[in-house]
């Protein structure tokens, strides 16, 4: 249990530490907090939930569009950080963003980048001459355990992932909006596998720009 609390006090200083160095290096022009559940269920999506939930606790940087990516047809670059408060997966990374306004004060965003996690990347089988060196009993143990961890962890099968994301968001005014947003994490048989079980997480977002 205190090695589980000293994780996540170490994510958790970790995020805090990125979060109010950032404003140094650039003048991000919106900011994000949000709250999300962790590994649910959503339809069409290939990724089966229930092996990780929680909630997690998200901050995004999203920058004005810079002249190199005019071409991207108004993306805006992002970086973000994500810490699951159960101890379970956490990840950040990097991308970019695009949005359109619809109905006067609603917007639609979808966004594309790559994150890094410290969850698992595979739990593999201990090979034949490794099982004989074992009694019957410390076999049984291990392949019990191994499963147990393969029904309750996450096989991302990659450090780096695929990251996929979409809000809808509604202005409360100049400067503050309120977003639904949809996560997706995976390596897309690209960037590792052949695990890929992949992460779907759906939550509220706060924005308040500058």
């Amino acid at each position: 249990m205190n090695g589980v609390i000293m994780k996540l006090l170490n994510k958790a200083a970790i995020f805090c530490l990125s979060v109010t160095a950032l404003p140094i290096v650039a003048h991000a022009d919106e900011i994000r907090i949000g709250i999300m559940a962790h590994g649910v269920d959503v339809p069409l999506s290939d990724v089966n939930g229930g092996k990780e939930d929680g909630v997690s606790i998200t901050g995004e940087y999203i920058f004005d569009t810079p002249n190199w990516t005019k071409w991207t047809l108004g993306a805006r670059p992002y970086i973000y950080g994500s810490v699951n408060l159960a101890g379970n997966t956490s990840h950040g990374g990097v991308g970019l963003n695009w949005r359109r306004s619809f109905w006067d004060r609603f917007y639609a965003e979808i966004g594309g980048g790559f994150s890094v996690h410290d969850g698992t990347k595979r739990i593999t089988l201990p090979s034949q001459a490794e099982l004989l060196n074992l009694t019957f009993e410390q076999r049984t143990a291990l392949l019990a355990l191994i499963f147990a961890r393969r029904n309750n962890e996450i096989q991302f099968g990659s450090r780096v992932q695929f990251r996929a994301q979409g809000a809808i968001g509604y202005k409360l005014g100049d400067q503050w909006s309120a977003e639904f947003a949809y996560e997706h994490l995976s390596n897309g048989q690209i960037l590792g596998g052949p695990e890929n079980d992949g992460l779907d997480s759906l939550g509220l977002r706060l924005a308040r720009t500058f």
